[in-house]
């Protein structure tokens, strides 16, 4: 009887504590779940030079979300400020229209986030705006207004 009662402690104590041991796992991996969306997201939170008629040769490959038909239509700049651009993706098929904005606004203004890196990078690299001017020119990007 005592042998019974200690094999079936024995295997309680193993059963808390593989239990244990797979709450820890499962927290481990959901930790790792969460940072890696994390990284994902601080991996996509940065700002790219596109050149446009890739992006229009990529969105010719996509489904337009208001007929679902191969998208296929017009690009338009609605506005333009310094870097900051926001364009407009019209489908002919349908006329659904689709808005990209290049960068964000600052959170306590009206400037845009790309514009305030400019101005901070071409100060800390000693750029006047005359050297903004010529390295926007070697990019190919369109100058400051």
């Amino acid at each position: 009887m005592k042998r019974i009662r200690s094999d079936n402690l024995k295997r309680k104590r193993d059963y808390i504590s593989s239990s244990s041991a797979n709450e820890e796992s499962i927290m481990s991996m959901q930790n790792e779940s969460t940072s890696s969306k994390q990284n994902v997201n601080d991996n996509l939170n940065l700002n790219l030079i596109i050149h446009m008629n890739s992006l229009i040769s990529l969105l010719k490959q996509f489904i337009c979300s208001g007929c679902n038909k191969r998208w296929d239509g017009s690009t338009t700049i609605k506005e333009r400020n310094g870097l900051y651009i926001q364009l407009e993706f019209m489908c002919y098929n349908c006329g659904f229209l689709t808005r990209l904005y290049s960068s964000p606004k600052m959170r306590n203004g009206r400037r845009h986030e790309i514009n305030v890196r400019l101005g901070i990078g071409g100060t800390l690299c000693g750029l006047g705006r005359s050297g903004i001017m010529k390295l926007l020119g070697s990019l190919n990007l369109p100058p400051p207004v």
